[in-house]
């Protein structure tokens, strides 16, 4: 470490050294002081061009952002929106310039003090140029530092965010939130806060779109972020992720969890996706554990069968749904009880190239686990099992196909036929028997994923006009005897005419 302080030592002292001057130098009369102080001179002129004098230059950059942003900021109010919004997204643009430069400074700030702690070590406590030196470099960092943070908590924020976030443009208050965002991740230690973070919460509730999908996306900003680390090499990536303590967001997600819930019903999809990705990222991290609200719970799960959204959010629902069935947690096959040397025969079974008889079972248990909570949902109130929407389980398989590490669920036909017929009793999410009504609803939620899965795996490889054209005449005689009799005459003609072809 001593070294390490040593090497980083020349640079600070590199950009401290111009703070000192030598205008104190006596001139000797003879030639040969003459050409001693120019050379001197020389060597001066040299170093200047090298390097800029931390202490004054650092600083006056400072002073030049807060004249430029409170410039920005006696325009950021004008009537016009185009010159407003001009003008508040050029001021977030150099705040966020300002505030690359604090964590810069930051770093070198503690390269500093880490060197004056070693120096201090090396005199034994006493002064000497060096301490002084660096001591002095210290301080300048630290007063530079302070007029940066001050530049963005009382001219960018207090003097603008606060007052655009709210402004009559809904792109200048998405601007606003967006900036906010930017910021949370440059500088979390000031940002991710309660005091910050609030105003994401508020503006969910916004009358415009663009607006509500800024808010969300702020607060998914550093679950995102944390998550991109995670799966990067990228050493600016990992150290900028180490900085976002997660656990800080636990107060905001708590009082604006019925909001956030809500957001995956908004009328547009766009939000409705964003929110569905931040419940998902919020219930994996451990943020929903005390929701206890059924609602909240049900609101969310139903919009894996939902028609009127997108894939995408269909998806995230199901990886939500998945996340609390029991069936899906890992290592659940190899219990505590059976030791390491049974669960590695077992690993290694499941990494032949044949499929064994645990693997399927293994399978067989998690799509009996999906189809019991489909049935148990679409048998939910009054409805007659005959007339249950059993197709809504075809995107389930959609959604299953979508996901790399649950493909096989829907693509292992052994697996399939197995949950069929096994015909165990469908389960509750709390474990107990659902009744004999959700027991049939599941029987045919598991024929109808299997059909689905069929299809869309012959989809994938061939023309999808082969169903067209290839109809078994017994198949729809047997759709339409499931069909009401106000269908039947509907279906009949159909049925005839793909028949005959």
């Amino acid at each position: 470490d001593d070294e390490e302080d040593d090497d980083d030592e020349d640079d600070v002292q590199d950009e401290a050294s111009d703070d000192e001057t030598t205008d104190g130098e006596e001139e000797e009369s003879d030639g040969k002081g003459k050409k001693k102080r120019t050379a001197s001179k020389k060597k001066k002129q040299k170093k200047s061009k090298a390097s800029f004098p931390v202490s004054t230059t650092i600083r006056y950059d400072a002073e030049l952002v807060r004249d430029l942003i409170s410039r920005l900021f006696e325009i950021n109010s004008v009537g016009q929106p185009d010159v407003r919004a001009a003008a508040v997204v050029a001021a977030y643009k150099m705040g966020q310039a300002v505030l690359d430069r604090t964590v810069y400074l930051a770093a070198r700030l503690d390269v500093a003090e880490r060197q004056l702690k070693a120096a201090k070590k090396q005199s034994s406590g006493g002064g000497g140029d060096k301490v002084e030196s660096l001591q002095h470099q210290v301080d300048s960092l630290k007063r530079t530092l302070a007029d940066l943070e001050e530049v963005i908590d009382g001219v960018m924020i207090n003097g603008i965010f606060v007052h655009r976030y709210r402004d009559s443009s809904e792109y200048i208050r998405s601007a606003s939130l967006d900036a906010l965002s930017v910021m949370t991740l440059q500088r979390p230690d000031i940002f991710l806060r309660d005091k910050y973070l609030k105003y994401f919460g508020w503006m969910m509730s916004d009358k415009e779109e663009v607006v509500r999908l800024s808010a969300i996306s702020g607060l998914l900003a550093p679950f995102a972020a944390v998550q991109k680390a995670a799966a990067s090499s990228d050493v600016a990536e990992l150290k900028a992720a180490e900085r976002i303590d997660l656990s800080l967001m636990q107060h905001v997600v708590a009082k604006f969890m019925a909001r956030l819930a809500d957001g995956v019903i908004d009328v547009s999809v766009r939000v409705q996706e964003t929110s569905m990705a931040l419940l998902l990222c919020l219930l994996r991290e451990g943020f929903l554990d005390d929701v206890e609200e059924d609602e909240i719970w049900s609101q969310i799960n139903r919009r894996a069968v939902a028609k009127n959204t997108s894939p995408a959010v269909r998806r995230d629902a199901l990886y939500f749904v998945l996340e609390q069935l029991e069936a899906f947690d890992e290592g659940e096959e190899d219990s505590d009880e059976e030791g390491e040397a049974t669960a590695a025969r077992r690993r290694r079974s499941r990494e032949a190239a044949s499929a064994t008889e645990s693997s399927d079972r293994r399978v067989a248990q998690r799509l009996d686990a999906v189809a019991s909570w489909c049935a148990v949902l679409l048998t939910d109130g009054e409805i007659s099992v005959d007339h249950i929407k059993v197709e809504l389980s075809d995107y389930l398989v959609h959604s299953l196909r979508a996901m790399p590490e649950h493909r096989s669920l829907v693509t292992t036909w052994s697996a399939m036929l197995r949950a069929i017929g096994d015909d165990n009793l469908a389960l509750t999410s709390h474990g107990n028997a659902a009744g004999d009504r959700v027991d049939v609803a599941k029987q045919r939620v598991l024929v109808r994923m299997l059909a689905a899965a069929v299809k869309a795996e012959v989809g994938s490889v061939a023309d999808p006009s082969i169903f067209e054209e290839h109809v078994d005449p017994e198949v729809i005689s047997a759709e339409m005897a499931i069909l009401g009799e106000d269908e039947v005459s509907k279906a009949t003609g159909k049925g005839q005419k793909k028949g005959s072809t």
